[in-house]
């Protein structure tokens, strides 16, 4: 029976500006989650290594290993001797630090046994209730730890003889143990499959599409408004929008590196959140999904304007049908073409349910709707229309997204 369990934190990854491991989810560290779900599950004898400080305070012994020469800034070193062989004196579970765990998938690591080794990995996931659609492991059990040890050494000594395809890591350990080519992945003995959410987290966008998964949403809609430039535009639609607002709604307002200081005096009345440099639509929108606790989530061009009954229309159509997408026309400022059951890729033509809530590709300035689109359309989502105008699209302005668009494509020529 595995005592002894490890939680791996001991890299210089420079994803985030703290390790990736201290990553809040709901309020919770993810090594804190990680740590109070097993001693939920009985388990008493919990390590963490690292060579930061930043993980004394979490109730449980922090060690720094004799060896981890590898540096994931230059991708030199074993990324191997994450494990460390001088503590692996006795069945020992080694789990990722920086991996979101549901509560199961915790209960199925502690209880499953193994007179050898087990490798606890999620699996093909690809239904949407995933984060991620791609195998990837989390936590390996270790009863036979020469074994254990054999392989490591076996992949290290492959890689130097060049008959790895990439830097070995955990996966080419596993194959080698099952008897695997180091090089193939398939899935044979010694595999526990992880089906939810469970996930590691690489990148601002894993925490979105989790959070998106797991938080329970107190706000009824959550409206995101990009701002770059468009303050006299701005404050005319935030005039309109917050006298609408009450407690089932907030307003998260990116300032995507403006420093438009002046937005300031609204903050008694909706979330702003000031970013250092410009990054593009598509990244501060996507760290307003991150900010967002409501059940439906929306957006607004900031150079764009709404009706007078936007907020309350959507409410009653949210009360209504809890449909997964709610879509309203949209009237053209500059034509007076109004547009009834649209169809476009803009992301304001409609609110969306956090649960099928697409995200945005980070790096891309421009056309960044069409993705998400795709993503929305790739899987089935209920649709409600509301009948009625309740945004207003500004298509002559100078530098909107669609001719900044047209102008990104005439160069890509």
């Amino acid at each position: 029976m595995v005592m002894k369990y490890v939680i791996l934190a001991n890299s210089n990854d420079k994803t985030f500006d703290i390790p990736r491991q201290l990553v809040e989810i709901n309020g919770e560290k993810l090594v804190e989650r990680t740590i109070r779900l097993l001693k939920e599950n009985g388990v008493k004898n919990i390590m963490l290594t690292s060579y930061d400080k930043r993980f004394d305070d979490l109730g449980v012994e922090r060690y720094e290993p004799l060896k981890n020469d590898y540096d994931y800034l230059t991708g030199k070193g074993y990324w191997l001797n994450a494990f460390p062989f001088e503590i692996m004196n006795e069945p020992i579970c080694f789990i990722w630090g920086d991996v979101y765990f549901s509560e199961d998938a915790i209960k199925k690591i502690v209880e499953t046994e193994t007179n050898s080794t087990l490798f606890f990995c999620s699996y093909n996931n690809k239904n949407d209730k995933y984060i991620k659609h791609h195998d990837e492991p989390f936590a390996y059990k270790i009863v036979d730890i020469e074994l254990f040890k054999k392989h490591i050494e076996k992949v290290k000594k492959l890689y130097d003889e060049g008959k790895t395809y990439r830097h070995p890591i955990v996966w080419e350990v596993y194959r080698s143990i099952n008897g695997i080519d180091v090089n193939e992945h398939k899935m044979t003995e010694g595999f526990v499959a992880i089906n939810d959410v469970s996930c590691d987290i690489d990148s601002i966008n894993d925490i979105i599409k989790l959070k998106l998964k797991v938080m329970n949403p107190t706000k009824k809609l959550s409206i995101i408004i990009a701002y770059y430039k468009t303050y006299d535009l701005t404050i005319k639609l935030l005039d309109c929008l917050i006298p609408q607002l009450n407690d089932n709604i907030e307003v998260i307002l990116i300032d995507d590196g403006c420093n438009e200081k002046r937005l300031d005096k609204y903050k008694n009345k909706i979330k702003i959140i000031h970013l250092k440099e410009n990054k593009g639509g598509a990244y501060a929108s996507n760290i307003g999904i991150n900010e967002a606790k409501g059940e439906y989530i929306g957006y607004i061009d900031s150079d764009d304007m709404i009706s007078d009954n936007y907020i309350n229309e959507l409410l009653n159509a949210i009360d209504k049908t809890h449909e997964d997408t709610i879509f309203m026309n949209w009237q053209d400022m500059a034509n007076g073409v109004i547009v009834e059951k649209p169809n476009n890729y803009a992301p304001w033509k409609a609110i969306y349910k956090r649960n099928i809530m697409p995200i945005f590709p980070n790096g891309r300035k421009y056309s960044y709707d069409v993705p998400f689109y795709d993503e929305l359309n790739s899987k089935p989502y209920g649709r409600y229309d509301i009948n009625k105008v309740l945004y207003f699209y500004n298509s002559n302005r100078e530098g909107n997204l669609t001719s900044e668009k047209a102008k990104l494509i005439m160069e890509e020529k």
